[in-house]
């Protein structure tokens, strides 16, 4: 089965979330935070709800019954 181009971006944006955690639990560090939190107040709140919407998406995918 092909990937859709939203399969692609929830891809890499549930990638991202997990190594953005990975780095919390193992060095206290949130990358999203140290990367966007100096541009502007609200971006990092973003990134974060896109990260959950990817993960709600890959969820209803795995659990798609055939």
């Amino acid at each position: 089965m092909k990937k859709s181009v939203l399969d692609w971006i929830v891809c890499i944006l549930a990638i991202i979330a997990g190594l953005n955690w990975l780095s919390v639990a193992l060095f206290s560090y949130e990358f999203v935070y140290a990367t966007f939190g100096n541009i502007v107040d609200i971006l990092p709140r973003i990134i974060l709800i896109l990260f959950g919407l990817a993960t709600l998406y890959s969820v209803k995918h795995i659990c798609k019954k055939k």
